[in-house]
């Protein structure tokens, strides 16, 4: 199924309704330079691994974990409430009295953060390198040039620590490379410039998920694979948000992804990246319609895509693109050149 989003008002309201745990974390580490934050949900038999690799974390600076529970049901709210009563100075939990989902738990925990770069754990992923915020810290630190850097994974599954070092090829990204949003870099292998702190609730809205958030920082500069951090895990389970959902679902959430990037861009004035998030869009178009030219389930023209799923026909129309390209390509590539 396809993940639901959404509005900007409902997920105002879900901020608003959203509160902090009493601790001493603004007081005992005023600055951080790092601030890493747990979206966590129903991850009971998880969230005790993840918090734990971040707190083995060694480093020279001061850093604050920002741990967001969304009511689970499960244990993991007791659980998270526990290690905020144990490190009160260095644990900030957020939450609310119900369950505001997925893109309100994410963007309050991001709002949250002080530190002038973020990193970010779900809570069902764990790092094994305790060095893992110090490299990608100093790194950007004396890389202006960069605004995110990322790192190995591996695959756990049934328990099970699959051997495969993933990326398979590895690269570094250039910005534009970035705004086209690759795969291959997990969030929670991540680290980027805090260029949240100055944004309004609307922008952070467009830009908060993982791929949006790869759009938004090839906008700031390159991203640079450090292979001398020691692979963190990602957890394939049945209760993974993005795990769970079939192949065809996940081919038709990255297309509306890349349509809403490219609204967005023009929205903020930024044209060029509209445009590289438009051309990127026409090649998953292709790709797509090459993968299942054999089944009668799609249908592409340069208006809309038009598909059967489950018994159900959906349909998603391109006449913005489409009026896009006959009125404004040109333009936009003289600006671009």
């Amino acid at each position: 199924m396809l993940r639901k989003r959404y509005t900007l008002e409902e997920v105002r309201k879900r901020i608003n309704d959203s509160y902090e745990l009493k601790n001493n974390v603004l007081d005992s580490v005023p600055d951080p330079l790092v601030s890493v934050y747990v979206p966590t949900y129903q991850h009971v038999n998880y969230i005790r691994t993840a918090i734990e690799s971040i707190l083995m974390q060694e480093t020279t600076f001061p850093f604050e974990l920002i741990v967001g529970e969304d009511f689970s049901t499960d244990g993991t709210r007791e659980i998270t409430f526990e290690y905020a009563t144990k490190y009160p100075d260095l644990i900030r939990l957020i939450t609310a009295d119900y369950n505001v989902k997925q893109q309100a738990n994410q963007m309050r925990c991001l709002m949250a953060s002080r530190g002038k770069y973020v990193a970010i754990c779900s809570g069902d992923d764990y790092w094994t390198d305790p060095l893992k915020l110090q490299k990608q810290a100093d790194f950007l630190e004396a890389n202006n040039d960069y605004s995110m850097c990322y790192h190995p994974y591996q695959i756990k599954r049934n328990g099970i620590v699959l051997e495969k070092l993933l990326p398979v090829k590895p690269k570094d990204f250039s910005g534009d490379e970035l705004i086209a949003t690759p795969h291959g870099m997990p969030t929670f292998t991540k680290m980027v410039r805090n260029v949240f702190q100055d944004f309004d609730l609307k922008k952070v809205f467009y830009f908060h998920g993982d791929y949006p958030m790869n759009a938004l920082m090839g906008t700031y500069g390159k991203s640079k694979f450090i292979k001398d951090i020691k692979p963190g895990i990602y957890l394939h389970h049945e209760g993974g948000t993005w795990t769970s959902m079939d192949s065809r679902a996940k081919k038709h959430d990255f297309l509306l992804l890349k349509m809403r990037l490219y609204r967005q861009f023009l929205e903020i004035n930024d044209e060029k990246s509209a445009l590289i998030s438009l051309e990127s869009l026409r090649i998953k178009l292709v790709e797509l319609r090459y993968s299942e030219n054999n089944r009668n389930t799609l249908e592409i023209s340069k208006n809309y895509l038009r598909f059967f799923y489950r018994g159900v026909r959906l349909e998603f129309h391109f006449h913005p693109i489409s009026n896009f390209f006959k009125k404004n390509m040109d333009r936009l590539k003289r600006k671009r050149n």
